[in-house]
């Protein structure tokens, strides 16, 4: 633990979670398994559905065990200085989300494996037929052409097979993603107190420029489209010109917003990255090999956080 008083950047040494270009890869990983993991498919094998709930469960388990144990270690010796313990828990809270995602997907894999093996579905899509061959005696069909009549064994009541499937398939709970936004939340506060109380380094500057400017073009870009779209719409229920510029308006306005809070979620944690990196001067993120205990949690976290990616 640093002694007390030194300067942030001396102090930074308590953060023993990755950050700077190692950082921003992990994330870059964090956020391509939960997406896998929402659609049902193997982070490490895309093409194949998820199918060994309990392989995965445990997999989920010891990252959630893991990623508590060492974020608590560096929430306790970064006491001293609260920024950093925002943007600890602020990762501590996207570690419990990927791992509650993936206890959830491997958890609805065993309702939608169980349904499908009650009810003889094949790849839950349509039920299977068995095909008897029916002789007809008033035709005289060659042994191998005989009429096949379909007799399906199963067929769900009140809904096709396919539509029992798919909503099992989307039963993966997006509430997680909240816990998340809490997360996002808190760590934004100690994000911007630590940009503000840095900001005479110039790559927290240089950082802060690029962000703004991808965010900004993003935000100015959706607006523009939203905004075109709206005003060249024929069908505007014969409105007036005031109305149709509050329609347009409202439109742009609601576009703006969505695209600048899905920035924030997105680009906020590859900023506290780079923002990090910067202000350790270590934008690439490799921790001192001569602390011996920092680099143990924080390789030990890179891995166990990509424990997920193995679900199969």
């Amino acid at each position: 633990m640093p002694p007390k008083g030194q300067s942030i950047e001396a102090e930074i040494v308590c953060y023993n979670l990755p950050y700077g270009a190692i950082g921003f890869l992990s994330h870059l990983l964090t956020y391509y398994t939960i997406t896998l993991l929402y659609l049902k498919r193997s982070p490490w094998l895309p093409w194949l559905r998820l199918t060994h709930s309990t392989f995965d469960k445990v997999l989920a388990s010891l990252t959630f065990l893991a990623t508590v144990i060492l974020s608590l270690f560096t929430i306790v010796r970064c006491s001293q200085r609260w920024m950093f313990v925002l943007i600890a828990i602020w990762k501590l809270l996207l570690a419990l989300t990927l791992s509650f995602c993936a206890w959830d997907a491997a958890r609805v894999s065993t309702r939608e494996k169980k349904y499908l093996a009650d009810h003889n579905l094949k790849g839950g899509i349509k039920p299977q037929y068995e095909y008897d061959r029916v002789e007809t005696a008033e035709q005289n069909y060659p042994p191998t052409a005989y009429p096949m009549q379909p007799r399906p064994t199963y067929s769900p009541p009140a809904e096709t097979a396919k539509q029992a499937v798919l909503a099992f398939r989307t039963n993966v709970s997006w509430w997680w993603l909240f816990l998340y936004c809490l997360g996002m939340t808190i760590g934004f506060v100690g994000l911007v107190s630590l940009v503000l109380a840095t900001w005479e380094i110039k790559d927290v500057r240089i950082v802060t420029y690029v962000f703004g400017g991808v965010a900004g073009a993003g935000i100015l870009f959706t607006i523009v489209v939203v905004a075109g779209c709206c005003y060249c719409d024929d069908d505007d229920d014969g409105k007036s010109g005031c109305a149709k510029f509050w329609s347009v308006g409202a439109w742009t306005f609601g576009g703006g917003l969505t695209v600048c809070i899905g920035c924030v979620m997105v680009f906020g944690a590859f900023y506290s990255d780079w923002i990090l990196g910067a202000v350790a001067h270590n934008l690439v993120g490799v921790p001192d090999s001569g602390d011996g205990i920092s680099s143990i949690l924080y390789w030990t976290w890179f891995g166990v956080k990509r424990l997920p990616m193995f679900a199969t």
